[in-house]
């Protein structure tokens, strides 16, 4: 999928929570995608424990956003900055 080429994430240590996000955005075309995340640990995401945050790159407009589709009140929430890469 062309989309995952456009963005990039750097995970800094697997054993604890990722609560600040840079997204690396590639420009040169419009591109979307899914940051799923949850606890990791147990089956809580069938119940909806899980965060899941939109990532939208609109090359015409030169903006990314990130819009929260689902949020958790057991785990911290994201926050998602962006590195626009020309």
């Amino acid at each position: 999928h062309k989309s995952a080429q456009r963005l990039a994430f750097h995970v800094l240590n697997m054993k604890k929570a990722q609560t600040k996000i840079t997204a690396k955005v590639y420009s040169g075309e419009n591109t979307e995608f899914e940051l799923y995340s949850d606890d990791g640990c147990t089956y809580d995401y069938e119940d909806g424990a899980f965060n899941l945050v939109k990532l939208n790159w609109s090359e015409n407009e030169n903006t990314a956003t990130a819009t929260t589709v689902n949020s958790s009140d057991s785990l911290d929430k994201p926050s998602v900055s962006f590195e626009i890469i020309k």
